[in-house]
This record gives structure tokens, C-alpha cells and sequence, in this order.
């Protein structure tokens, strides 16, 4: 129902995670860009006339520099799932050949960088041009085309940041009660010290400080 595809694409169109397809062109026998919805064009793929072309990582604004992949792409597992400074086309590569292995859908954990060089960290130290990407991938049947996958990239940038200054946070009350109990402790013994001091011996104290106190009189 050529109605219903033209609704479909048009609310993929609108909605605000960036989706990018990919689809298999038998002609140029390679992965292009078949579809980019609003979100995609602006954020991720902003160079001119993407469609109908394999994806271009040197026109990219920004680069992949952090990937935690999923645990079922099963070739990285031996690195413990991590990889730095990665392709975004040889990710999505990733994802498609796990996804060609009768995986249902695959997922992994993004971070890019701007690559604008003008871009300098705030007074926090924290690149303001870092984002957090959940990057879902699963394949999809996208006329005419025999095989596509649809890449959908969900911002989760403030969750993230969240997460870290909750676990900064933690760590700082961890430590501040150490701290507080390391001093706590001796002086809690001192203090019971002169307490036991003081109801023991409080005659012969008071007979020490008047001695003194006669004698400064003379």
C-alpha cells in the first residue's frame, strides 16, 4: 500500500531520534543512504545530497570516539566491548552483520566529538560538543530495496552527564565520611579521657588550680 509507506516515512520523518536507512544497492553492489529523517540531516549527517550515496565518514562533522558495544556482536568481545576512535560507517557495518547473523535487534552505547576546531571545553573541563548516543539497529524491509537496516540514534547525552555527577557525588560523600570518621574517632577517645580524668581525680584538680591560683595572687 503505496498510501500507508508515504504515512510511514512521513512520521519517521518527524520524529526527533535521527534514523538513518541504510540499503544494499544492487547496482552499486554497496551499503548507501536510502533515508534520513529531520533529526539525522541536522545532527549527524549535515553534508549536501546524502541519499542515494554509501555513507561518507570524512564529510562527517564529528567523530566516533568511544563504542561500547553490544555484547552480541560477538567479534569484540575478547576487548571487553570497548573500542575507541571508530568509523561511524564501520560501527553501522558492525551492527548489520550482527543483525545478518538473525539478531533481532542490536544496540550499543555511542560517544562523538565535534571535530570544530574553534569548539573549546567550558570552565568544568567538559567538552560541551561531546554527546551520548544509544544507537539501536535492526533490520527492516524498505521498498525497492531487498535488504535494509534502520539505524536509530536516541540522545541520551543528559542522562549520561547525570549519571557521572551522581557517581562524582557518591564518591565524595564516601569520602568525606572517612575523612570524618578517621578524626572523629581519636578525638571521641580524648574527650572520654579528660571526662574519666576529671571524675577521678576532680579534688585533686581543684586543689592544683587554687595552689596556682594563691600563688599568682602573691
Amino acid at each position: 500500500n503505496k498510501r500507508l509507506v508515504k504515512m510511514v516515512r512521513h512520521i519517521l520523518k518527524v520524529l526527533p531520534e535521527s534514523i538513518l536507512i541504510q540499503s544494499f544497492d544492487a547496482d552499486a553492489q554497496d551499503f548507501i543512504v536510502s533515508f534520513l529523517n529531520n533529526s539525522a540531516s541536522t545532527v549527524l549527517v549535515k553534508y549536501e545530497q546524502p541519499i542515494g550515496k554509501p555513507l561518507f565518514d570524512e564529510k562527517l562533522d564529528f567523530i566516533v570516539q568511544d563504542v561500547k558495544l553490544d555484547k552480541q556482536i560477538e567479534h569484540f568481545q575478547s576487548q571487553g566491548n570497548e573500542l575507541r576512535q571508530m568509523m561511524l560507517s564501520s560501527l553501522l557495518d558492525k551492527h548489520q552483520q550482527a543483525l545478518s547473523d538473525h539478531c533481532d535487534q542490536v544496540m550499543s552505547i555511542v560517544e562523538t566529538r565535534t571535530l570544530d576546531p574553534s569548539t573549546d571545553s567550558n570552565t568544568d573541563g567538559e567538552n560541551k560538543d561531546t554527546r551520548f548516543y544509544e544507537l539501536k539497529s535492526q533490520h527492516i524491509n524498505y521498498y525497492p530495496f531487498e535488504r535494509s537496516f534502520m539505524h536509530v540514534f536516541v540522545d541520551v547525552t543528559d542522562t549520561k552527564k547525570y549519571e557521572q555527577q551522581r557517581t562524582v557525588n557518591e564518591l565524595l560523600h564516601l569520602m568525606f565520611s572517612s575523612v570524618s570518621h578517621e578524626f572523629r574517632t581519636p578525638l571521641n577517645a580524648f574527650t572520654n579521657s579528660l571526662f574519666m580524668l576529671e571524675a577521678n581525680y576532680k579534688q585533686v584538680i581543684e586543689a592544683f588550680i587554687n595552689a596556682h591560683a594563691d600563688e599568682a595572687r602573691k
